[in-house]
């Protein structure tokens, strides 16, 4: 074979390996992709990105991926970064507008604006497709929402409005059916790294807490019943406060540790994984794991005790996202050993994203209710 034909066939080969070895978030970031013709070399080009070099229809995109390397955002850039720099809780939301408004001129699955529109329940209120295609990062924006049901974002295009309203609906959000979600956190949940002693935080002092004997408590509110509460309870020790870890207090104890992730080490877990159609995956990871994933994945922690009883106690995790609209559920026996700092292993059951926008709103104000009488 002669050395130009060789020359050729290794940056061939070179070529196809990196491309191959470029991974999407979601199959729909894939089918984006081939769609607006990006060829990237290797995903890893995208770790810092908050802006890229591409673009599509003459806007820019904008492309981002997380700490593997994974793309997991592709989409107009239509936000400017001061605003989602002081609104990072928005973040979700901008990242499928973005995507949104280009899957639209795609038309990856063969339907028009308009009947893509009226298909996932997104209502263009005032303006038009034509008037959509004119925004981008310096167009003056404003978001409103309604907790678990809707978001209504408003621009100012050629001095009109133009409005947008969409369902809070995970899926929909997030560019991925329920399968694909599972499948996602099935795969993260084992690799992820737990959150540190830095990243929780210590300084318990800036918060406001109410003193109850001895101990105080950081109230957290509830998750549909008063008794599935995201308190966190602490003592003083050398006159700081310190988040409770004490086998003579378990109830508060255990709590603390579903609520934070905080312990001294690493609390090992066997976890069966409920996914839709009937399957069950069983997964080894660590209580720790669970807590920063769903932490991550902008949850608030609730816990609930359902027993107790001189081994063990057993209650759920309610990890709810309110933005997005659904909660994960991990219904944990958790040994009381562990408290003693011997090596146990803690028994789960979890069901992942969980909806909630079609919750009625008596659902979640039937126990106030019932205690106002």
């Amino acid at each position: 074979m002669s050395s130009a034909r060789c020359k050729i066939l290794l940056i061939f080969v070179l070529v196809v390996t990196k491309v191959a070895a470029t991974q999407f978030r979601t199959q729909r970031l894939s089918d984006i992709s081939r769609a607006i013709g990006i060829v990237t070399t290797d995903s890893t080009d995208f770790h810092t990105l908050t802006d890229s070099t591409f673009s599509y229809k003459e806007k820019k995109l904008h492309i981002k991926a997380d700490e593997y390397g994974e793309i997991t955002h592709i989409g107009y850039k239509l936000f400017n970064d001061s605003i989602v720099i002081l609104q990072k809780e928005n973040i979700p939301i901008y990242d499928f507008v973005e995507r949104y408004l280009l899957e639209l001129d795609l038309m990856l699955d063969g339907r028009k604006p308009l009947e893509r529109l009226k298909w996932d329940r997104v209502t263009l209120v005032k303006g038009s497709v034509e008037m959509l295609s004119k925004i981008n990062a310096n167009t003056p924006v404003s978001i409103e929402e309604i907790p678990r049901r809707m978001f209504r974002l408003t621009w100012i295009v050629d001095e009109k409005d133009v409005i947008l309203t969409f369902p809070s609906d995970c899926q929909l959000i997030r560019g991925a059916d329920i399968v694909e979600l599972e499948n996602m956190a099935e795969t993260d949940i084992p690799k992820i790294m737990p959150l540190t002693r830095d990243e929780i935080i210590e300084d318990w002092s800036a918060f406001q807490s109410q003193q109850s004997q001895e101990l105080y408590v950081i109230e957290g509110g509830y998750f549909i019943s008063e008794l599935v509460r995201g308190d966190v309870f602490l003592k003083k020790r050398n006159g700081e406060l310190e988040l409770l870890c004490d086998r003579n207090n378990p109830t508060n104890s255990v709590s603390n540790i579903m609520v934070t992730g905080m312990f001294e080490r690493i609390i090992p877990m066997t976890m069966q994984l409920k996914k839709y159609g009937r399957i069950t995956d069983s997964l080894d990871v660590s209580l720790q794991q669970f807590i920063t994933f769903c932490k991550k994945d902008g949850c608030k922690m609730y816990y609930g005790i359902e027993k107790m009883n001189a081994e063990e106690v057993i209650g759920s995790i309610f990890a709810y996202n309110e933005k997005l609209g659904y909660n994960h559920i991990l219904y944990i026996e958790f040994p009381l050993e562990i408290l003693c700092r011997k090596e146990k292993t803690c028994r789960s059951t979890a069901n992942m994203y969980i909806p909630l926008q079609n919750m009625k709103e008596e659902f979640f104000y039937q126990f106030k209710r019932k205690e106002a009488k």
